[in-house]
């Protein structure tokens, strides 16, 4: 089993939190070790303030874990056309870089119109209905998520439409 540990710093010292397996964290304040499991914090605070064992909700993992594990987890990050198709349409989710800002979008749906849908945490952002052509979109968003969802429906009444689009990382 591998291990995943996330550290940062924090205004009173280091905070060392395990995702996933085990890990031994040693300091100078704890010299033998502690070994921590999935699901445990080390807070190592300077000066005579005690250190810390506590747990933390790992389901919750930082934009920065997120990002790092998005190809293993088979999800295509921003700022790349993502897929270009025809009929059949596409549903994905895509990794973002933050939980919120402006995220822009260019599309082409060419002659045959298609429609595209960004969904965040639910809640509909764009829709731009059956359309032709090319187009950029902006749209804001704020959260817990780093993911948006993604879906064009090709045109049903045309096997041979086509369309692409680009979703760039949030500014």
């Amino acid at each position: 089993m591998k291990s995943l540990i996330q550290t940062k710093n924090t205004e009173n010292g280091i905070q060392v939190d395990v995702i996933a397996g085990s890990a031994n964290v040693f300091s100078i304040k704890n010299p033998q070790g502690v070994n921590l499991k999935s699901g445990e914090r080390y807070n190592y605070v300077s000066g005579n303030q005690q250190e810390q064992i506590e747990k933390f909700n790992n389901k919750n993992e930082s934009i920065e874990l997120q990002v790092y594990l998005a190809p293993e987890r088979g999800l295509k990050l921003c700022d790349q056309e993502q897929v270009s198709g025809g009929q059949l349409g596409d549903s994905r989710e895509i990794q973002l870089t933050a939980n919120e800002g402006r995220i822009n979008i260019d599309y082409e749906m060419y002659v045959i119109p298609d429609q595209l849908k960004v969904t965040y945490q639910g809640q509909v952002l764009v829709d731009t209905g059956e359309v032709s052509g090319n187009n950029k979109i902006s749209t804001t968003f704020k959260g817990n998520s780093g993911r948006v969802k993604v879906e064009v429906i090709g045109n049903p009444n045309n096997s041979s439409t086509q369309w692409k689009y680009t979703l760039y990382c949030p500014q």
